[in-house]
């Protein structure tokens, strides 16, 4: 529909496959809390996440890393997987010990490799590199393996 043109391709399938797996999703954004929750509801997300988090107005506390940091201490890191197009959410995954998915897609295209981010995502620590998610059971290989 409308609203996957503004996702990168295949991420509604693959949310929507985590949620059949009985995985818990949670979605961290270093934009105002308000903001992401709306975004979600427009994109027709916001009911496959079991938290949805942006930054909270005048708060110290508002980065993603900070809202990461939370998630991770509160949820524990077994069976954890951090996927993200940013170095911030790469790095605290490698160092909570999760496999993490770089997105490195181009995302006026909704895919196909932008190569200043995957330079980005490499040196952050990502386990694996992605253009989108697209290629669901290659990704879902990788976490299980």
């Amino acid at each position: 529909g409308y609203a996957d043109e503004y996702l990168m391709k295949g991420a509604r399938e693959f949310l929507l496959e985590l949620k059949r797996r009985g995985v818990k999703i949670n979605a961290a954004s270093g934009t105002d809390d308000a903001d992401v929750k709306e975004e979600a509801r427009i994109l027709g997300l916001y009911d496959l996440f079991d938290g949805v988090e942006g930054a909270k107005p005048r708060s110290e506390d508002c980065s993603k890393e900070a809202t990461l940091r939370r998630l991770i201490a509160e949820g524990g890191t077994d069976g954890l997987i951090v996927v993200g197009d940013g170095p911030v959410e790469i790095r605290l995954g490698r160092e909570a010990g999760a496999a993490t998915v770089g997105i490195a897609g181009r995302e006026a295209d909704r895919c196909g490799f932008d190569e200043v981010k995957c330079e980005r995502l490499k040196k952050a620590g990502a386990h694996v590199l992605c253009d989108s998610f697209e290629n669901i059971n290659e990704i879902f290989e990788f976490l299980e393996g």
